[in-house]
Formats: C-alpha cells, structure tokens, sequence
C-alpha cells in the first residue's frame, strides 16, 4: 500500500508539473502572438490663435478665411512631411502623425514644422479680411513624440510595454463612420497638457523630444527652457520643463523667402514681458529671480536636460525610444477611418528642345519604393480638376512649369493616360494613373530631401543603362513608351 501510495502521488506531481509546462507554453504562444508593433509616433498639434476673436468680429465670412488656414496647413504638411497623416481636428486645432524610425529625420521634422508655423504667420495677413477691428490671428504649435504599441491589428489587448497604444473602436449599425483610431497613454496626455504653454509663433515641445534633439549639439542653441510647471497628472505633479524650440536659420532652403532671421531674444517685442505672464517668468528666470531654482536650469539647456532625466529616472525611457527606432519597420501607420481611395497622379515630364525625360530617385529613408527611380507624382484633389492638381503640384512640390498632353477628342477633356499602376508594397497611396506632359520651364528643380535623394535626364539612347533593380516596376517600358509617343 506504501508503494502504491508513493506512485499515486509521483503520477499526481508528475501531472502537475504537465500542467504547468502546458501553461507556461501556452502563456508564450500567446504572449508572442498578441505583442503588436512599437513604433515612435511624432504629434504635430497646429492651433489658430484668436479664431473665435475673429469670428465673432467676422460674422460674414469667418468661414472662409478659417477654412482656408486649415487648407494651407494641411498644404504645407503635405509639401514638407509627406509622410505625416492628419489624425484628428479639435475646433481650430488639426493634428498630424507620423512615423520616425531615425533621430535625423526627427531633426529635419521639427525644423520644418517650426518653419511651417513661421511661414503661416507671414502669409495670414494676407488671407483674412480686412475690417476696422483688427485680430491678430495666427498659427502656434506643440510637438511631442511617444513609443506607441499598435492594437489595431490584434484581437485581443494587452497592457503595453511602452505604456501608450493606437487603438481602433469599431461603430455597430449603419454609421458612416465605421471606424475611430485612438492614441491612449501617459506621454499622449502630457502632449496635450503642454499645449498650453505655447503662444502664437511659437513651437513648444516635450522633455522627451528635447533630450533626443539635445544630443546634436547644434540643435542645443535652439532649445530653450522658459520655465518649469507642475501639470496635472504628469510626473507625479513634478516639475515639468516647458520648452520652446526656435531655429534662428532658414528653416526651409527651399523657399525663397527667409522664414525667420531673428535670435530667440530678438524675436519678442520690446514690451512682451509686461504684455504675457508667461514670458514675464522667463525673463526672470534667465536673470536669476526665480530664487526656488537656480538660473543654470535655464541657461545651459543640454546640462539642465541631463540633470533632469537622472533625477526624473528618465534615461532609460529615451534609451528606449532610440531602441524602438532601431528595430521598427518603415510602414506607414494607417489611419484611413472612412477607407478613402487614393490615386496618385504621374506626369513624364518631357524636354522637347533636349529630347529628355526627367527621372528621380526615391530616399532611401521612405517605405515604398525606397532607392529606386520614379517619375513624381501627385494626389488627386477631389475638389479640383486632374488637370489643375497636376499642374499646380509638380509646380509646388518640384518647381517644374509643365504642359499636359490631353485628349482633346473627348468633351470632358482629360490628361491623356499612359498607364495604370499599383503596387503592393505599402499601406500608402498604392495605385495611380501616369499621364504625358511637356516641360515648360525647368531651370531650379528643388525635391525635398526624405522623399527623393537625386534626379536627372534621361535620353531615349541611355534607358538600357538603367538597371531593373533601381528602377520601380516598368518604369523602363514606360520611357520607351513615352519616347514613341512624344516622337509621333
């Protein structure tokens, strides 16, 4: 009976231990299959200063003239951040999203996103109606950057490592709005909190994107800490550094026009201390007034960062970004709530007077495409003709005057296509239309430089020169097509 005993209890702890290695494996299989993709998503918040003023003061055709800054912005995030998508408009603030996969491009984003906003309050003026009440209407900014785990493609949510998800909440019935795409988590919601401590042309950004800027020490010279503000739910309600960025260059090299050429200093007005709390304290604090923290948290931006993350116990939260944007993959994060169709509009841009066509090469840093030549495109506007969108957008985006070869046998005259095309390698705009086009005037191409790294002109004699592997599919058969084309 002893015996028998001692086997039944080997047998029941030797179904135990099955049966924990069945959960332990069960727990990893599930584990690995419900872990979404982290990647680092840059917020782009734009907000228009004084709108209600205005409308109020505008009854007739505030409308308009709102609409119309909300299309400019739209136009100058497309033109400079091609890869940021619009997430969400709140009243009169839009914000963009985008990927960031190196420390780089997030240098190059910042800096055209300040330009952007100087650009804008340049150019508004100008845009709005002039009446006997004077607003002084204009564009401010706020940029934060957060390591977000994906649960749009899961079935089943887990807590994030990362502590922020993109989430998607699906509508049940006939709602034509089928899906909304969310962020949630800490670093989204101190996004939103430092929004408030900016003001009309300016840029504010968080701690995390300043200390990743921070480490080129050029960009030091353009981060300012104007002061430190506890902030409900933030950092235990800690002391937050509110910073601004100020990039005192061209922001844009290619504009003609010199969006700001002022030094951080140089760029209040003389009475803006007395006029704004907010500027009021930093001009104390860089004098050394502010007798709770000491004039060197200000002065000495990247010192003060360093200090901040050791104390803050941050180091290894902008370790772990920079970690995510080393193991992340290029795609575009997809957030189409309607599941809008895009088409991509392509014009072979001709020299007659050459015989040329011109090409260019896709970045190495873009998703679809990455290194290979390409003809250009632009997105069709459903609000404008094909003909206007392609001309009009091979002018902002390339500054190229071009012609279109249409087919004038039909009465709703069209851009006559060459071809179709789609492919399968991206969740951008994935399929297009490629028409003919004679070049006007071509004397200073500008491309931007994370979409497109070179072009040049072809003649029909070097196409053979072009090997397939740097090419984007058919784009040979397409210049030989062209070619017959424009020689008929």
């Amino acid at each position: 009976m002893v015996t028998d005993s001692n086997m039944m209890n080997e047998l029941s702890q030797q179904r135990k231990e099955i049966a924990n290695t069945d959960n332990e494996i069960d727990t990893e299989q599930s584990s690995d299959s419900e872990m979404g993709e982290v990647y680092n998503i840059l917020f782009i918040s734009l907000d228009i200063v004084n709108s209600t003023q205005y409308k109020v003061h505008n009854e007739d055709d505030w409308l308009i003239h709102i609409t119309k800054i909300f299309e400019k912005i739209k136009e100058k995030i497309a033109l400079k951040i091609a890869q940021a998508v619009l997430w969400r408009v709140i009243g009169d603030e839009i914000i963009f999203i985008v990927k960031v996969n190196d420390i780089e491009t997030l240098k190059v984003h910042t800096k055209s996103v300040f330009g952007i906003i100087q650009e804008l309050n340049f150019e508004i003026p100008e845009m709005l109606s002039r009446k006997s009440y004077e607003v002084e209407v204009g564009v401010q900014g706020a940029l934060w950057i957060a390591s977000v785990m994906d649960e749009t493609k899961k079935s089943k949510l887990s807590n994030p490592p990362c502590g922020n998800v993109f989430i998607k909440y699906t509508n049940e019935g006939n709602n034509p709005i089928a899906t909304v795409f969310e962020f949630m988590g800490n670093d989204i919601d101190t996004g939103f909190r430092i929004k408030k401590f900016t003001q009309k042309g300016r840029l504010v950004i968080s701690f995390e994107l300043a200390c990743l800027l921070s480490e080129d020490t050029v960009n030091n010279g353009y981060l300012h800490i104007i002061t430190y503000k506890r902030m409900k739910g933030v950092w235990e309600n800690k002391l937050y550094p509110i910073i601004w960025y100020h990039n005192d260059k061209n922001c844009d090299d290619s504009t003609d026009k010199a969006t700001t050429a002022k030094s951080f200093m140089e760029s209040f007005n003389f009475d803006e201390a007395c006029e704004n709390e907010l500027v009021h304290e930093f001009y104390e604090n860089i004098q050394g007034k502010n007798v709770a923290i000491d004039k060197t948290m200000f002065q000495n931006t990247f010192d003060a960062l360093s200090r901040i993350q050791k104390e803050r116990r941050n180091e290894k939260k902008i370790e772990d970004i920079k970690s995510v944007m080393k193991t992340s993959s290029k795609t575009r994060i997809e957030i189409d709530a309607y599941g809008t169709v895009k088409l991509q509009l392509s014009a072979i841009c001709y020299d007659a007077n050459k015989k040329e066509i011109l090409i260019m090469k896709r970045s190495d840093s873009v998703e679809a495409n990455s290194g290979k030549w390409e003809f250009g495109h632009v997105l069709a506007d459903g609000r404008k003709r094909n003909k206007e969108c392609i001309i009009q957008g091979y002018s902002k985006k390339y500054n190229i005057d071009i012609e279109l070869i249409m087919d004038k046998d039909r009465k709703d005259e069209q851009p006559e296509p060459l071809f179709l095309y789609q492919y399968e390698k991206s969740n951008d705009c994935n399929r297009g239309v490629t028409v003919l086009a004679k070049v006007v005037k071509s004397e200073n191409i500008k491309l931007s430089t994370l979409e497109y790294s070179a072009h040049k002109w072809i003649k029909e004699d070097d196409i053979e020169e072009l090997s397939d592997e740097e090419c984007v599919d058919d784009l040979k058969i397409s210049l030989r097509r062209a070619f017959e084309t424009f020689r008929k």
